[in-house]
């Protein structure tokens, strides 16, 4: 989600340079045939080892075919049962009588879907169009490649056919991708247009598309290949980054020493032979924590380890759950699906078009279709990768890179990109430096799984021997000294020799994945393993291992660890090397393949292309392997994705803002001037790091927080801005982040004073200039505030036609809605019908209607109840809101589940409606006050005034005005004015409520004579966060009728915990002191609560307002409880649960609670929901103190008085919002 994004931009800063730290699926056949005989050219052959993926269940794949033979006569399907990455897979070959292959069909088979699914949709087609067996496999899928070839093989040889007659030699690889570069003319007209086009789908171009898309550009990106990833799809899935949101946790475990962002620079300058450019690698050795941040955020698993590879000297390098770049390449592709990123594959782009100024404006694509133009306003950025796949480049700077050496790289690393920039006048840095992978797989070159093993040889204890059982090197040496070292050894492999104890973070499934395919040998004792390897042939040449030599040289080498120094090669021995001593025993065969090339286009610090004077060519960005001068004469390991995620962002940003997110003058210097001070936020502590050049403050970052999404943003985003700007922290807060805002403020302040700085220095006051314009404006229909009602009426009237804006006071869009748990209760919905609960919309608005003492408007509770259900549909199918699977929950006051709950909570339902209104072209002006109804002589409204700062403006209204103000929970004089059922709600009294609810649609529409109903109706919720007033997550036993129960300071319960809210606040209120909330493992686990809602934990923990133990002895003892009581307590209720006599009365969740650990939360009661409001009819129509309409005016949501009369059951505010929201937008948007 974006809004994840955007929190993680805000992170961006120079203070992380303070050191810290297949799925299966039984397929139904796909079957290919052709109507002619004669071979054709074939696709692009693609090389690359499938990559294991994690398990979840998919759809079924599409049945790919083409035309039958109809002239030939046709002989039975031969099927041959070939073993898969996943398993068995059932091959069918069908010939003609003539020998001819007319249909190859794929089975049954367990397959690793959207990596093995490729090669079984196409290898079958390039099989019968070619009527070869000589054709490579589809990218990402070498197993299941490898599989259909040998089940074709085998059929052919059962049918008795010459196996000869289908061995065609194919147009090579380099052939098909390399294919004529264009000269033509800048065109004056444009097949497509967009304001950034990237050329390259792998780490680098999705992160660019990323970037230009969150910086509101329309995007494109341009692959060559049929499918999406490139040569990053390849990677072996390691990623370095100094710092990370996980490294602390990482470190602890594994007990090793934080790294620093001076330490991962060092390394990389010094491991490529002091050629890398330095402000290059300071940019991606800062923007390397930030992306794998974002990465992770949207749903990137990292095994629990951190591996230090040769010429790394901190452990930096994190590897993805499955070692592949897939891995991180899918998290990319389903970020830019999610913000609707344009795709386009088997797009070649062979010419860069200039304007008269020589500025880059657009591209030239060879399509399937012919070729097309496709203009880039912004700039065109090159993500095209290296040249490995080159061989005439790459002997061109390196003439013993013949094609006999194989390479790691897909066939589409062929150069293109560096050729076209070249053709434009683009200077080129570090040609010559190719490097070597060590480890891939001898022969084929291929960097699979396995090779991850000699990989971490620096971090865990591999041992590298040759072919005669001896060591060859030291195993952290950089890659280039590996493959030198290997090459020396005169033979054609080399072994990586280990056992389990040095390699625990593989689990025995992925290993004995390895060993099922042939890339890992394994036996009990060295004798045997030996033997397995000398049965090996590698380039025809023999093995003759010494088993006796091999152990010899393990046992030195644990000799080695043991002394902590190794006298034969000088490895620094590290406290995670392990000893290779008790069986069984591995070894992967490993050589070097031509891997990366490190010569590319210049660019700068903004990842823009430099010609050969050093010239910014205008309009044209490079990212990842289409660059140099960052690597210099070696790449080191896990830093290429680093580079290219990083560059790839600040490229997308820059094309569209000017701006680098990962640039500030001398950062690694910085470090030295950087002060860290800690504050409360309003969910945990605030971290802010400020940089100080002598008494001037030169950078202000949030470095850590715990603080809500979106809400937070504003302040996050601005107040460093202004503080640096201003040189003070005598700032007035961002409106809505007040808890934030105080925070950074007091943070930056802590920090100056740890700098040693007089804070009285730092005190003038400052005002950060706004330079957006009110101006008139007119649209259809006008809806003031932004929360659930306000989006879904935009929604709703902007699909009918209408232009729509919405006028949001706040800095953001989502108001209560956006900190709500999200949950809503729906009437006749599919969970409902999955479980069989009999539900209907009378039943619905009867709980409703009876809940509020029948104080509501029936007909209006009653049109809410009705549309409930459609209502969800609609959120589902047409807006995309995501919602919990297998969730129902039925809180108090309900008679049946009915309960839904979106993913993501508030925040994620927020983010929905907002990219479905955004993309149905709905305006926003954010930060900008709904003033005044404006009517016309006949009594309509027709208009809103508004102000931002000291601006106002007019905004009319074709069709009608619609509020979606929320109510007052956040203005105490309204509460004291109304209140006429609690004590005292005055300033003592905490909100639940998002700090723009203060009233202002009630006020307006009061002002112009609307009824109000219902206004001393003032709902409290029962146990929110005695710090904030922000009700609970964690308290979820509550409303998903489970076992839990609330007890006082005295350990005794007091109260039916499923009354309505009403009666729960009274009780609770009625208390000395704090309550609790106590539940108990078995709960929390069948509701997955430590899963879904760890960081509110956490955050509760900080607070000291949540403990978790063993015993009810040791919760009572940590907030003073009796203990006694709390055990006499818990065994009543357990007796009450038993016997189903509960002794308040409680029916709902009576589920016994016996034994730890013991969960328990410290809250109080906060005003919550305000019932009170404007009356409205079943159209969401205004009503006037005369009982009559309001022409052009419209209400939904909090703002209204009709619905839910003296109390509003628990998940009905979200509904309601939600509901007559969309009635609102429909009604104003058809309604005279």
């Amino acid at each position: 989600m974006k809004i994840i994004k955007r929190l993680l931009i805000a992170l961006m800063v120079s203070s992380m340079f303070v050191g810290c730290s297949g799925e299966s699926s039984t397929q139904e056949p796909v079957e290919v045939k052709v109507a002619e005989t004669t071979a054709v050219e074939p696709e692009p052959s693609e090389k690359e080892i499938e990559e294991p993926v994690a398990e979840e269940p998919i759809a079924e794949e599409p049945i790919v075919e083409t035309a039958e033979v109809a002239t030939e006569a046709t002989l039975e399907p031969i099927n041959i049962v070939v073993k898969g990455f996943g398993g068995d897979m059932n091959v069918l070959t069908t010939f003609t009588a003539d020998g001819k292959i007319e249909a190859v069909t794929i089975g049954d088979n367990n397959e690793t879907a959207r990596i093995g699914t490729p090669a079984i949709e196409k290898l079958p087609a390039k099989i019968v169009e070619s009527q070869s067996i000589n054709v490579d496999g589809i990218t990402g899928a070498t197993f299941t490649s490898k599989a259909i070839l040998e089940g074709v093989s085998k059929a052919i040889a059962e049918a008795s056919f010459d196996i000869n007659n289908y061995n065609q030699e194919i147009a090579s690889t380099a052939e098909v991708y390399m294919s004529p570069l264009t000269q033509d003319p800048t065109p004056s007209t444009w097949d497509m247009s967009y304001d950034v086009v990237v050329v390259g789908s792998g780490f680098a171009g999705l992160a660019a598309a990323d970037a230009a898309d969150l910086s509101g550009a329309t995007t494109v990106v341009l692959e060559q290949m049929a499918s999406t990833g490139g040569q990053s799809k390849i990677n072996g899935g390691q990623y370095a980054a100094y710092t990370s949101s996980i490294a602390q946790g990482l470190q602890e475990k594994l007990n090793l020493t934080p790294d620093t962002a001076e330490a991962h620079v060092n390394d990389t300058i010094v491991g490529g032979g002091n050629l890398p450019i330095k402000e290059l690698v300071e940019v991606f050795v800062k923007g390397a924590p930030v992306m794998l941040d974002l990465f992770i955020e949207n749903g990137l698993n990292l095994k629990d380890t951190l591996a230090m590879p040769g010429g790394h000297t901190g452990y930096r390098t994190y590897v993805t759950e499955n070692m592949t770049g897939s891995d991180i390449v899918n998290v990319q592709i389903d970020m830019a699906e999610n913000d609707g990123i344009e795709i386009l594959t088997e797009h070649k782009v062979v010419q860069l078009f200039t304007d008269d100024s020589e500025k880059v404006v657009g591209v030239q694509v060879a399509t399937n279709d012919g070729l097309k133009t496709i203009e880039a306003k912004n700039g065109v950025v090159l993500a095209t990768g290296g040249f490995s796949s080159n061989v005439d480049m790459r002997t061109q700077y390196n003439e013993a890179l013949t094609k006999d050496m194989p390479t790691t790289n897909n066939p589409s690393s062929t150069g293109d990109g560096l050729k076209m920039a070249v053709g434009l006048g683009a200077g080129t840095v570090d040609m010559e430096w190719i490097q070597l992978y060590p480890f891939a797989e001898p022969g084929s070159g291929i960097l699979d799984t396995a090779a991850l093993i000699s990989f971490t040889g620096p971090s865990y204890g591999v041992v590298y021997v040759d072919i005669n059982g001896n060591r060859y090197v030291n195993e952290g040496a950089t890659r280039d000294e590996c493959s030198q070292a290997a090459l020396d050894t005169g033979a054609t492999t080399t072994f990586g020799i280990f056992n389990r104890d040095v390699t625990s973070w593989l689990t025995d499934e992925e290993i004995n994945q390895m060993i099922d395919a042939g890339r890992v040998f394994v036996a009990e004792t060295w004798e045997e393993l030996v033997k397995q390897i000398n049965a090996q042939e590698y380039d025809g040449a023999t093995i003759n291992m010494d088993a006796a030599t091999l152990e010899k040289t393990i046992i030195e080498h644990n000799g080695f660890i043991d002394a902590g120094e190794d006298t034969q090669f000088g490895k620094d021995i590290k406290a995670t090397h392990g000893k290779i001593e008790a069986g069984p025993y591995y070894a992967v065969p490993q050589w070097p393949a031509v891997h990366h090339t490190m010569g590319g286009v210049t660019i700068n610090s903004n990842a823009q292309v430099l010609n050969a004077e050093g010239n910014i060519i205008e309009g044209l960005y490079a990212a990842g392997e289409v660059t140099g001068g960052i690597h210099g004469t070696n790449r080191l390991g896990s830093n290429a994705v680093s580079d290219a995620v990083s560059f790839g962002y600040v490229a997308g940003t820059h094309a569209i803002t000017g701006t680098n997110p990962f640039v500030e003058d001398d950062i690694v210097d910085a470090v030295a001037n950087t002060f860290s001070g800690i504050a409360q936020g309003y969910k945990g502590p605030v971290t802010v790091d400020v940089t100080i050049d002598g008494t001037t403050i030169t950078s202000v970052v949030v470095a850590d927080h715990m603080e809500t999404l979106g809400i937070s943003d504003k302040a996050i985003a601005d107040l460093p801005k202004s503080i640096v700007a201003g040189q003070t922290i005598s700032l007035d807060t961002i409106s809505g982040a007040s808890f934030t805002s105080k925070a950074i403020l007091e943070a930056t302040g802590i920090a100056l004073t740890e700098a040693g700085l007089d804070l009285a220095n730092y005190q003038t006051a400052f005002n950060m200039e706004s330079t957006s314009e009110l101006a008139d404006a007119t649209y259809d229909v006008v809806i003031v505030g932004g929360g659930g009602a306000g989006l879904t009426g935009a929604i709703e009237a902007a699909s009918q036609g209408a232009s729509v804006v919405v006028i949001e006071k706040m800095p953001f869009l989502g108001g209560n809605t956006l900190i709500s748990h999200g949950e809503m209760a729906m009437a006749d919905t599919w969970l409902q019908e999955e479980l069989g609960i009999q539900d209907s919309p009378e039943l619905f608005a009867t709980d409703m209607f009876v809940a509020g003492n029948e104080l509501a408007k029936y007909e209006v509770t009653l049109a809410l109840a009705e549309a409930s259900g459609e209502t969800a549909f609609w959120l589902r199918d047409f807006v995309g809101v995501e919602f919990n699977p297998t969730y129902l929950g039925q809180e108090g006051g309900h008679s049946v589940k009915r309960q839904l709950l979106p993913e993501g909570n508030g925040v994620g339902l927020v983010e929905s409606l907002k990219e479905k209104a955004t993309d149905l072209g709905v305006t926003f002006m954010l930060e900008t006050t709904g003033e005044t109804l404006i009517q016309d002589e006949t009594g309509k409204v027709v208009a809103v005034e508004v102000s931002s700062g000291d601006q106002s403006a007019t905004i009319t209204a074709n069709n009608g005005v619609i509020l979606a103000t929320g109510g007052f929970g956040e203005n105490i004089e309204m509460h004291v004015q109304y209140n006429t059922l609690w004590p005292d709600l005055g300033p003592s009294m905490l909100s639940s409520n998002a700090k723009g609810i203060t009233g202002d649609g009630i006020l307006m529409a009061s002002e112009i004579g609307a009824n109000l109903q219902n206004m001393e109706q003032i709902q409290l919720y029962p146990f929110t966060d005695p710090t904030t007033g922000v009700f609970f997550p964690i308290e979820a036993p509550n409303w998903n009728a489970e076992g839990h129960v609330y007890v006082n300071q005295s350990g005794e319960r007091f109260v039916n915990e499923f009354l309505t809210r009403y009666h729960r606040a009274q009780a609770i209120l009625d208390q000395d002191g704090f309550v609790y909330c106590i539940y108990n493992q078995e709960v929390a686990d069948r509701l997955d609560l430590e899963e879904d809602f760890a960081e509110n934990y956490e955050v509760a923990k900080n607070k000291d307002i949540f403990y978790k133990a063993e015993t009810l002895g040791e919760i009572a003892e940590h907030f003073n409880i009796d203990s006694v009581a709390l055990t006499q307590t818990l065994e009543d209720y357990n007796a009450g649960a038993e016997s189903g006599k509960d002794e308040f009365g409680r029916e709902i969740g009576l589920v016994p609670m016996y034994d730890g650990p013991w969960f328990i939360l410290k809250g109080t009661s906060a005003i919550h929901h305000t019932m009170g409001g404007v009356e409205i009819d079943e159209v969401a129509r205004v009503i006037n103190t005369e009982g009559e309409i309001i022409e052009g005016l419209y209400a939904a949501g909090e703002v209204v008085g009709s619905v839910h009369g003296a109390e509003r059951v628990g998940s009905c505010a979200v509904a309601d919002a939600l509901v007559f929201g969309r009635i609102a937008g429909d009604s104003a948007t058809n309604l005279e």
